[in-house]
């Protein structure tokens, strides 16, 4: 059974450094540059050539604690062996876009089965859910960038994302994407645009539009529809929703029950 692994490492920057909301954009794309430091060539190049990656990953900042979260997730057991576990005893993160090395405070590692998101297809009743979008998220769609939501966009991501990670077929059946789209709404969202900027200097022109916030959906239909969405939606935590999930965008948290959450979002907010 393959297992899904979380590592959550805190990173504690100088005083003197200032994490500006595009700074902190741009630790995305270098920690995945950490991260492919410690993999071995080949993996590497193999998942170069995937379309969906088996892992995801993201930043918050907490201001609070005054550290950078950096989680990374991995999806498959090949993964965690390849790209998790490398990464157990490191001390420091250099983090070589904002010319910084950054001590590790703190490591928390989690794992569940993959079994226990599965069960959920026939186990779970709930029909609503509330979605917090924790950092920069967009989808691609005809070749432009996407960053307003729908219902369509976000399953239709889960599910092939999904379908490539553990069924190794991008491909995915429309009428189930058309039969969720059909029975589940949005009841509510508190959204803003925010834009991902991947680079710093002269390259943080370079931006990609997005949206954060909150977002909440129902959903009417025979149990195993409902058990799919829920699934679904709770394998968005881990594999992240959209686009550049494995560089930082995407980062999302899901509760069965709306508004029972608090949390500070990658911009410090």
């Amino acid at each position: 059974m393959q297992h899904i692994a979380t590592l959550a490492l805190s990173l504690k920057p100088s005083e003197e450094l200032c994490l500006s909301p595009n700074l902190l954009g741009a630790l995305g794309p270098s920690l995945q540059g950490v991260l492919m430091e410690h993999v071995i060539p080949s993996y590497a190049a193999e998942l170069h050539q995937l379309p969906f990656n088996p892992y995801s990953l993201y930043c918050l900042w907490d201001k609070t604690e005054g550290v950078v979260t950096w989680r990374i997730n991995t999806l498959t057991d090949e993964a965690y062996e390849q790209l998790l576990k490398p990464l157990l005893g490191i001390d420091s993160v250099t983090v070589r876009s904002i010319g910084a090395t950054l001590p590790v405070t703190a490591t928390t590692k989690t794992t569940i089965e993959l079994k226990s998101l599965t069960d959920m297809i026939h186990n779970s009743a709930d029909t609503k859910a509330s979605l917090f979008f924790l950092t920069p998220t967009a989808f691609k769609s005809a070749g432009a960038y996407v960053f307003m939501p729908t219902v369509r966009l976000i399953f239709q991501n889960l599910l092939m994302h999904y379908n490539q990670v553990y069924e190794g077929d991008k491909e995915i059946d429309q009428d189930s994407i058309d039969y969720m789209d059909a029975h589940t709404r949005i009841t509510a969202y508190n959204l803003r645009s925010r834009y991902y900027s991947p680079m710093v200097g002269a390259s943080a022109s370079r931006k990609i539009p997005g949206f954060m916030g909150t977002l909440s959906l129902s959903t009417d239909g025979p149990q195993a529809l409902t058990g799919l969405v829920q699934m679904l939606l709770k394998f968005g935590e881990y594999a992240g929703v959209g686009i550049k999930t494995s560089m930082g965008m995407g980062g999302m948290i899901y509760r069965q029950a709306p508004n029972q959450l608090k949390t500070r979002t990658a911009q410090g907010e």
